[in-house]
């Protein structure tokens, strides 16, 4: 807003920012519309993470602004054009003049990497503004495997009605709980998950084991986590989410995890979602996804460096919590 305060009527302004912004869906969302709706977004361009290397190491998107509303976005996917070594060193790149041509001309035409979309179109798409939400450019996956070569098992958690999920509800704890949609937040599951009287034999197939990897049906409520199951526990899951047990020889479950939370994994998941109002994801197109499969190693290190943000989520949580309950004893101690 700071940008667009200081254009004139006419004027127009480029903004750098790292691709994230332009799908992060719990923090961004809100901002992204507000700006579609009051027409002050022109395009979106993304281009790699080498143009801005060595100073980055992610990909990044050019945000159009201008103050002359428009009804219409026009998204360029400018990340696989090709790029020239500036100084023969693989440190820093740059287009060539032939392309930054190419990319002015996207601008003002459809293409195979160029398109101008309603308002109305991104708002279904919750006012994602990735430019390759909106063209159907090839997803390359490096080192791809086909999903179903990673698992040793997938099935669809127990389905129930939600009058037998209440009767079997306990009011004291019990060796058994219960996971449900809601109770995955922020790619975690909830450590308070409500208990059940028992589990009958025939649903205990649709219990998680200790680092199951979870995903839910839903695409249009995409939800990822990795399960901790304590010695003696069992947790049944809701029918809609999907059990995946990996073979961890292959395939570490933060890292496949981490993949299908990235913006390439969301995309490659909205690909195979079926259904025009609730988008389902068929368990035999998800077997099929096709996965980046590196060296165990390498998926360790990914999983690691996930592993230690996710402490520092849990210590965010605590401390919130914690500040939350100062504050309701603030006048008790006056």
């Amino acid at each position: 807003m700071n940008v667009v305060n200081h254009l004139s009527e006419n004027g127009k302004a480029v903004v750098y920012a790292p691709n994230a912004i332009t799908w992060d869906e719990d923090r961004l969302k809100i901002i992204r519309e507000r700006f579609i709706k009051l027409g002050l977004l022109k395009a979106a361009i993304t281009i790699p993470k080498e143009i801005v290397s060595p100073y980055a190491g992610v990909s990044s998107v050019l945000l159009v602004l201008s103050k002359n509303k428009s009804d219409s976005v026009r998204f360029i996917d400018a990340s696989e054009l090709e790029l020239v070594d500036v100084n023969n060193r693989g440190l820093f790149y740059s287009y060539k003049d032939e392309t930054i041509k190419e990319i002015l001309t996207m601008l003002d035409s459809d293409g195979k990497y160029s398109k101008k979309v309603s308002i109305d179109e991104i708002a279904k798409k919750d006012y994602v503004i990735n430019p390759v939400r909106y063209l159907e450019s090839e997803i390359k996956v490096k080192n791809g495997v086909p999903f179903e070569s990673l698992i040793k098992n997938i099935t669809r958690g127990v389905q129930m009605r939600a009058v037998g999920i209440e009767e079997m509800i306990s009011d004291t704890p019990t060796p058994y709980r219960y996971l449900k949609l809601t109770d995955i937040q922020d790619g975690l599951i909830n450590e308070d998950l409500p208990y059940l009287k028992e589990i009958d034999e025939k649903q205990k197939k649709y219990c998680l084991k200790n680092r199951s990897l979870v995903i839910s049906k839903t695409f249009n409520s995409l939800k990822v986590a990795v399960a901790t199951v304590e010695e003696g526990q069992q947790i049944l899951v809701s029918g809609n989410l999907y059990i995946i047990d990996l073979d961890e020889t292959k395939a570490n479950p933060y890292y496949v995890k981490s993949y299908l939370e990235s913006e390439q994994g969301t995309v490659a998941l909205s690909r195979i979602s079926v259904g025009s109002v609730i988008a389902n994801i068929p368990i035999s197109k998800l077997s099929k996804l096709m996965i980046p499969n590196p060296s165990i190693a390498f998926q360790n290190e990914i999983a690691e460096k996930y592993l230690t943000k996710v402490d520092e989520i849990k210590l965010l949580r605590y401390r919130l919590q914690k500040a939350t309950d100062d504050l309701k004893k603030i006048f008790e101690e006056e």
